[in-house]
């Protein structure tokens, strides 16, 4: 048996073997059958399939997720080696690439991390918008999203979070925004959940795959004040 990367199992049993990259890259191995993935990826063999030399390369899906300053938005200037600014017309938005991690803190806007921007609205109250690519801990205006790398997106909005993630299942901390002030409802693919909270902080769990969501204040049924109602 053998491994090499961030995680990942080899379960065995008695009629099967299943060889599983949870997070990549990496590859797993057992009796010279070997598992290799820039992501994550699984794969159940037979019994009758191990034995001698045998190589799987999977392909990691190329990620839907990414950030780019568009120069016709507005003027953009180096702020040191990583950190790009660009004056947009409603927003300030900050692109970060990174050879080895940075830690940027100017004013309102933060980031720890290779890879991602922030956008941040010059309105009274306006959204924040977090790309996370690959790093720990991005956000502006008080809004901060921390706790795993990407690819995930994540937009703050006054009364509510709304985003999108892929790759592997981890939990993503945000500050929860103002107007959700009441019980938070999580919800993935339209499906409803209730999300962790620790304070002012919202813990979201993204699963594994291509998924969207939002929270938001829980949906109260209506409540009849006079017997007429009823």
């Amino acid at each position: 048996m053998r491994f090499r990367g961030v995680a990942g199992a080899v379960r065995i049993y008695a009629d099967e073997v299943h060889l599983v990259l949870s997070e990549g890259p990496g590859e797993v191995a057992y009796k010279g059958t070997t598992l290799r993935c820039a992501g994550a990826a699984t794969r159940i063999l037979s019994a009758s399939e191990l034995g001698g030399t045998r190589l799987i390369e999977v392909a990691a899906d190329e990620p839907s997720i990414s950030f780019a300053l568009d120069p016709a938005d507005g003027p953009i200037e180096t702020l040191r080696p990583g950190v790009r600014r660009q004056a947009q017309k409603d927003a300030a938005a900050y692109a970060f690439d990174a050879a080895e991690p940075l830690t940027f803190d100017e004013g309102s806007v933060s980031f720890v991390g290779r890879r991602g921007g922030v956008v941040v609205s010059r309105a009274e109250g306006g959204s924040v918008r977090v790309v996370m690519l690959d790093g720990e801990r991005a956000g502006g205006g008080g809004r901060i999203a921390w706790g795993c790398s990407g690819p995930y997106e994540v937009t703050f909005h006054a009364d509510r979070v709304t985003g999108r993630s892929e790759g592997a299942g981890r939990l993503l901390n945000v500050t929860a925004p103002a107007g959700v002030d009441r019980l938070a409802s999580l919800i993935i693919d339209g499906a409803a959940y209730a999300p962790g909270t620790s304070g002012g902080t919202l813990i979201l769990p993204l699963l594994p795959g291509r998924h969207r969501f939002e929270v938001r204040n829980l949906k109260q049924p209506p409540v009849w004040r006079n017997r007429q109602a009823w």
